[in-house]
């Protein structure tokens, strides 16, 4: 079996972002790049979303490849698609190894993007004020509500299994 390289190439990309807002650069001060990176919360926690969906749900896309031709077929017109006789009558992209999910990366980078939160909350949040405006008001957004859980590798058979569809 091998991982996704599609998908490690998605995780690798939002590895260098976060490192990107984690380390200090040439003139700016690493709480002048986590208050930007609070301010773009919504968009990198929608990729961060993104990105753990896809990881979740290959399996289900993996079947896909890993059907025969009349099996694609049917595949694709319980899903509505009314296909051309004969539309698929071999596999020349099939690869004979089982393709997974990266879940070891996908987790490596929930734990940066969790540091990354913890930074950002240390360098840039008044907790002080946080905790007073809590009491009085009571809604305070927090960089660590935006933390992501480590996702549990689940049990993948083995190559002949996962190759009957």
């Amino acid at each position: 079996m091998r991982p996704s390289r599609y998908l490690i190439e998605r995780i690798e990309a939002m590895e260098r972002v976060i490192d990107f807002f984690a380390t200090v650069s040439a003139g700016v001060a690493l709480k002048e790049k986590q208050a930007v990176f609070l301010a773009q919360i919504d968009f990198w926690d929608w990729e961060m979303d993104n990105i753990v969906y896809a990881c979740e749900q290959f399996r289900v896309r993996a079947q896909a490849w890993n059907v025969s031709h009349g099996r694609l077929n049917d595949l694709l017109e319980g899903r509505g698609f009314l296909t051309k006789p004969r539309l698929v009558v071999r596999y020349p992209w099939h690869e004979p190894k089982a393709v997974v999910a990266p879940f070891e990366n996908l987790n490596r980078l929930v734990r940066a993007w969790n540091e990354l939160l913890e930074s950002a909350e240390k360098h840039c949040v008044n907790e002080k004020r946080a905790a007073n405006v809590k009491r009085c008001d009571g809604e305070v957004v927090m960089p660590v509500d935006f933390r992501k859980e480590e996702v549990a590798m689940p049990f993948l058979p083995d190559h002949k299994e996962s190759n009957r569809g």
